[in-house]
């Protein structure tokens, strides 16, 4: 349950109670109408009619007022499970169950043992997909104690879940949870388990736990460059005068790895991750290398990732290449609005890079954008205020100028005040591509107008000027980890209200993240943007 629910939040909530009864019909009506008159299934579009009001009506501190929190589930139902009649079917294991909650140290994450952890030389960890505001789906409890009943006695094998801190409370909980299990497991000491235990959050959070493989080769100034050699992951050894530490000489990529629906494995625009890289390294004095032998190596990483982190089609790999100095003369690669005062980026600097340097220093204002209830920082720039980044993504507003022409707007490159984004790029190319075809805007059956990509300075009043004047489409970011997010609010010396998409709205963020989710998984092919990865057999 949410930690703070204030009598305004009760009021509030009451109000969406009272008007959520005509909202579902709303919803069921038109649902209905769709599904009668597309003939499909009633029942099912009814079904996610209802869905789809409720998620709408209703916001995460609401679910999880209502709803009981994993530690509550866990207790009632080891405490039910205890107090059974019949313990004759593995009553081995049903005499060594036990409520053991072992808090982290970021005061809200636990460990929800079934077993005796004293004893465990291996851990099966459990983890909710349904994060931060999802309640536990039912059976899934007796899904984790037949995992412990599976593990066996004699393997010294338990059995955890994770309950980590709501979204509400903390956008972010797990960077702190990974530090904390980090502390606690070795690497061969886990195993993932859970719903979605091969996607999102757990991914990034367990990631670096459960990995075992990186690929580092080392550079010199005498001898360049060594071969490569791909070995068991471990931690780097730096002295503390290192340039990485004291002056940020360092760089990195994100890269995707897809499982397509046809079950082969592909790379996203690799080669546009590798030039850039080369880029960003000569930027901050680091050693040059030939951006073909960095492709060839992160195809053959993945190539031996690939089976264990990508076993089903459409789950996606995010791969961290990363460049990093000990001295002057060498270094290492490893696979794996804002305040007034405050500047992400400048005319001549090089916020047009991928260096390590950009993103340290705007943590503390993320963190206070965050603490006010905020997922990013919208980065303005000069007396105009020109928006220019949304956190570390690229930020997209499509709107209709005075005109009446249909915009996508972005910032553009020449001031390198901005990243050159992989998926900015894919973008623009894409939709440039779309203009001339009417019938590659089709969605859904509606035919979508076109839109003109322009590439200008554009400022947050311009957004504002927009909202007021009802011309303003939507907003959303892009980038490699989130590919794209669509924008619902702006907080600028007052809100900001962006149209949010609704199912008779002709909006772009959606359709976009379509077409390129199918170029990606391998439903559709353009240019020479994937490349299919041969795996070992």
């Amino acid at each position: 349950m949410a930690s703070s629910f204030s009598k305004t939040d009760k009021l509030r909530l009451a109000f969406r109670f009272c008007r959520a009864p005509f909202q579902i019909l709303a919803y069921v009506i038109r649902g209905v109408a769709i599904a009668s008159a597309r003939n499909l299934p009633l029942r099912i579009y009814a079904v996610c009619a209802v869905a789809k009001a409720l998620q709408d009506i209703f916001d995460a501190r609401d679910t999880q007022y209502l709803c009981p929190t994993t530690r509550q589930v866990y207790e009632s139902w080891i405490q039910q499970k205890l107090s059974e009649s019949n313990k004759e079917e593995h009553s081995e294991v049903v005499g060594r169950l036990r409520c053991d909650i072992e808090p982290l140290r970021d005061g809200h994450s636990s460990l929800l043992w079934v077993g005796d952890r004293s004893r465990a030389k291996k851990v099966v960890l459990f983890f909710h997909g349904g994060g931060y505001i999802a309640p536990l789906l039912n059976g899934y409890m007796e899904w984790v104690w037949r995992a412990n009943i599976e593990a066996g006695i004699e393997a010294d094998t338990e059995v955890a879940c994770v309950e980590f801190v709501d979204k509400v409370q903390k956008a972010n909980p797990g960077m702190e949870l990974q530090f904390d299990l980090q502390e606690k497991m070795a690497h061969d000491f886990i195993v993932l388990e859970g719903e979605e235990k091969r996607n999102g959050e757990s991914q990034q959070i367990f990631q670096d736990l459960v990995e075992e493989l990186e690929t580092r080769p080392e550079w010199d100034e005498a001898t360049g460059w060594e071969s490569p050699v791909i070995k068991p992951f471990g931690p780097l050894s730096l002295i503390p005068s290192a340039n990485v530490l004291q002056y940020a000489t360092g760089c990195f990529e994100g890269i995707k790895a897809y499982r397509g629906y046809d079950g082969q494995l592909r790379l996203f625009r690799l080669k546009l991750n590798c030039e850039r890289m080369v880029k960003s390294s000569v930027r901050v004095g680091l050693p040059s290398f030939d951006p073909a032998a960095l492709d060839k190596l992160i195809h053959s990483f993945v190539t031996l990732e690939a089976e264990r982190w990508l076993p089903k089609d459409r789950s996606s790999l995010y791969i961290l290449a990363t460049l990093t100095s000990g001295f002057s003369t060498n270094g290492g690669i490893t696979l794996l609005k804002s305040p007034v005062d405050t500047l992400r980026a400048w005319p001549g600097g090089f916020g047009n890079a991928k260096l390590s340097a950009n993103y340290g220093p705007i943590l503390a204002t993320h963190a206070d954008a965050i603490s006010q209830g905020f997922d990013q920082v919208l980065w303005l720039f000069g007396n105009q205020q020109y928006a220019t980044e949304a956190g570390a993504s690229n930020f997209f507003v499509v709107w209709r100028t005075k005109k009446g022409d249909l915009e996508l707007v972005i910032a553009g490159l020449e001031n390198k005040t901005i990243l050159e984004g992989i998926t900015r790029r894919s973008v623009i190319e894409l939709l440039n591509a779309r203009r001339g075809d009417a019938q590659s805007w089709i969605v859904d059956g509606t035919t979508l107008e076109p839109l003109t990509v322009v590439e200008r300075d554009f400022s947050i009043e311009e957004i504002r000027e927009a909202v007021a004047e009802g011309r303003l489409v939507e907003a959303f970011a892009s980038g490699t980890a989130c590919f794209i997010a669509s924008v619902k609010h702006i907080r600028h010396r007052e809100d900001v209200a962006i149209p949010r998409e609704k199912s008779d709205s002709r909006h772009y963020a959606a359709p976009i993240k379509g077409w390129l989710s199918e170029i990606v998984y391998g439903r559709s092919t353009f240019s020479d943007w994937t490349k299919v990865v041969k795996e070992t057999s």
